[in-house]
């Protein structure tokens, strides 16, 4: 998967607001009124770089989804609705 594919599922699919204020672009999603932060891109990732399996890992953590799940959401497997189901389940 790469960078592009990501950033734009997170925009386009979940709505999701992003900040490039600072050496990271940070993306918040509402959920139930409030705001919150599910992901966090390096800048220095451009186009269609692939994401390596490391930051693969670190943004499914933050997404509270497993890895598969991430490249599912990407490539529309996953639905906002059911992403945000996924999310609200598993963010204790």
């Amino acid at each position: 998967m790469d960078f592009r594919r990501l950033r734009k599922a997170l925009g386009n699919k979940l709505g999701a607001d992003e900040d490039k204020e600072s050496d990271h672009s940070y993306f918040y999603m509402n959920v139930d009124g409030k705001q919150y932060r599910i992901a966090k891109i390096s800048h220095s990732s451009r186009g269609s770089e692939q994401i390596n399996d490391f930051v693969m890992g670190d943004t499914a953590k933050r997404m509270h989804l497993e890895k598969t799940e991430l490249v599912d959401f990407a490539v529309c497997s996953i639905s906002k609705d059911e992403y945000v189901k996924i999310w609200k389940a598993r963010n204790i």
